[in-house]
């Protein structure tokens, strides 16, 4: 089995969260490798794959897409992610305008960008009480986990 890493949110893994994700896999008898991948080959079945620096012989291949928001043209901020940039209040750089859930896009004043896609129904009440006159906001702090070949992620 391989894991390809090609891409992370719009940009590439630190290194360090790319050494400690290349070191778990390589321990749990996953080969690793980097580069976007830009292939896939074989005659009636699945071969290979290619990246911009390899070819990895390969029967399956799962592909995960980017979560990408589809969010109408506005003239309001993108963020880098795709999302509408949002303050705490759910506020987009448009006059009225709220945007909530995998849509904003938090502006986390340079902090790596995050979607509030996880956050879909906090975000949804803070921003349709702000759109009906009221004032409230979102703590900044976030906390995730995940596990991914046998380490914890948070």
């Amino acid at each position: 089995m391989h894991l390809v890493v090609s891409e992370w949110q719009h940009e590439g893994p630190s290194p360090l969260i790319l050494g400690l994700l290349a070191g778990a896999a390589r321990e749990n008898g996953v080969l690793f490798a980097e580069g976007m991948l830009s292939k896939a080959v074989g005659t009636g079945t699945l071969e290979a794959v290619m990246t911009d620096s390899e070819v990895i012989a390969c029967s399956v291949l799962a592909v995960v897409p980017r979560r990408i928001p589809k969010v109408p043209s506005t003239g309001a901020r993108l963020g880098r992610l795709g999302g509408l940039m949002v303050d705490r209040c759910m506020r987009t750089s448009l006059s009225g305008m709220f945007a909530v859930g995998g849509c904003a896009e938090l502006d986390t004043k340079g902090a790596p960008s995050v979607t509030l896609e996880g956050e879909v129904s906090f975000s949804g009440r803070i921003g349709g009480a702000n759109c009906m006159g009221e004032e409230h906001s979102m703590s900044l702090v976030r906390f995730s986990e995940a596990t991914a070949f046998g380490l914890r992620w948070t």
